[in-house]
């Protein structure tokens, strides 16, 4: 599990965020997080990011097709 955490970068002041600042719900959904835009996660690209986030969104429709309660937001 120590592989997938990376820490976070450090900050020079309180009032920075470390790692930098996120969207706003729902958009920070599909959004490339400021970590991996600013390439401080070694192997992870925007690129790869965005395929990542197509894959995932095609699992989800295709279960969201096998499995009608979940388009109910019953799960």
């Amino acid at each position: 599990m120590e592989t997938c955490i990376t820490p976070l970068p450090e900050v020079s002041s309180s009032d920075e965020v470390a790692g930098g600042a996120l969207e706003k719900w729902p958009e920070r959904a599909f959004a490339i997080p400021p970590r991996i835009s600013s390439s401080s996660i070694p192997g992870i690209t925007d690129e790869k990011f965005q395929e990542d986030n197509e894959l995932w969104k095609d699992r989800v429709t295709h279960y969201k097709h096998i499995i009608s309660s979940l388009t109910q937001g019953r799960y």
